[in-house]
């Protein structure tokens, strides 16, 4: 592509300029020093196994789905969805609602067992309030 550009046609000043690629290559090497895919792998089997166990405790969570960090959890309505979104903002905890009735977890990907554990309980008590 490069050998059929001149100056002043359109480019990316983000694509593929050597401050991007460097930026690239160090966090490249950064999440492999951290051993990140495996980090987040456990992770993720943490926080399914929590959202599992809340939903056994609350009927109102009807499937607990997802791959590494990036979760779901359906709920019965989207009318329950919004205020469950809503109760737990309240809490200091953003969350996602899509397809309606579905709670989108995307953490960081250096989330800690005690930020899963705050969401749980937020989200316990939450589910609590809004069913009651």
């Amino acid at each position: 592509m490069m050998a059929s550009s001149s100056p002043g046609d359109p480019a990316s000043p983000f694509g593929g300029n050597p401050l991007a690629c460097a930026a690239a290559t160090e966090t490249l090497r950064t999440m492999k020093r951290m051993r990140m895919p495996q980090r987040v792998e456990k992770t993720g089997r943490y926080f399914m196994a929590r959202l599992t166990e809340l939903a056994e405790r609350h009927p109102q969570i009807t499937d607990v789905r997802g791959m590494g960090l990036l979760i779901g959890a359906e709920l019965q309505s989207a009318d329950l969805a919004k205020k469950v979104q809503i109760e737990v903002m309240k809490r200091g905890i953003l969350i996602n609602v899509t397809a309606e009735r579905v709670l989108r977890f995307v953490p960081p990907l250096i989330i800690g067992r005690t930020h899963i554990d705050r969401l749980i309980d937020a989200l316990d008590v939450a589910l609590r309030e809004v069913a009651g």
